[in-house]
């Protein structure tokens, strides 16, 4: 419980500029421009791990998350 108060707990709280500032980084910083396969907190890049790092997994889920909001490859 306090790895995940540690990491929720920073978010309640912040102002909507705060709350919106990875974002905003995200969409205008050529920093990260061509930067794929991470996730961004706080404007800092942290590299995917464990099983979400799976290729096979996402896949699976990429093709349940198709099934159950009724989406063909046609509408695509």
């Amino acid at each position: 419980i306090a790895k995940v108060a540690s990491w929720v707990l920073p978010m309640i709280g912040r102002t909507p500029e705060e709350g919106a500032a990875t974002g905003v980084y995200l969409a205008s910083s050529p920093d990260v421009e061509g930067v794929t396969g991470g996730y961004f907190t706080d404007s800092r890049a942290y590299e995917v791990k464990g099983q979400a790092a799976d290729p096979a997994l996402a896949k699976r889920f990429w093709a349940v998350s198709e099934k159950m909001v009724h989406l063909t490859p046609e509408a695509v």
